[in-house]
């Protein structure tokens, strides 16, 4: 009976451990926090269009690297060419119109970080085609055992 209660003890203290490295190891490529950046960049930019870019500026990332290549992937996978500056960078080189501060054929999409850790980025995303044409959401992006899911959208804007 003792040597029973003794495995059932390890056993628990295994089953325990597991858990605790499930939540806190990452493995694979989609463990990443890149991946997380990427899920919100999929969720705000439904619309088709000829550019998207991205103005990562404000991401709390060391290093973007790898997040541009995640993002060049999936608009390569859309024929769509991804340009990586801000509002004022893509005024200077032309793509934005002086007129009417229209993005044409384009989307410019922000983020705004608020936190982000090993599990969990909070960020608000601003997507912007024109003056009186954009939005701005918060999103909670949690990373559950190995891949990384949207838990919260909410609409912080919009004009």
């Amino acid at each position: 009976m003792k040597t029973f209660r003794i495995v059932l003890a390890v056993l628990a203290v295994l089953a325990i451990l597991a858990l605790v490295l499930a939540f806190s190891v990452p493995v694979g490529e989609s463990a990443k926090p890149e991946y997380a950046y990427l899920l919100v960049f999929q969720n705000i930019t439904q619309w088709r269009c000829k550019y998207l870019a991205a103005d990562l500026t404000d991401v709390k990332l060391k290093d973007t690297t790898y997040l541009v290549e995640l993002l060049q992937k999936y608009c390569d996978d859309r024929g769509v060419t991804l340009l990586l500056d801000d509002y004022y960078g893509l005024e200077e080189k032309g793509y934005i119109n002086d007129d009417w501060n229209e993005f044409e054929d384009g989307l410019l999409i922000t983020f705004h970080d608020k936190s982000l850790t090993k599990n969990k980025l909070v960020t608000e995303a601003s997507l912007y085609c024109a003056s009186l044409a954009g939005q701005g959401r918060k999103y909670v992006v949690k990373r559950t055992f190995h891949e990384w899911k949207i838990t919260s959208i909410e609409m912080m804007w919009i004009s």
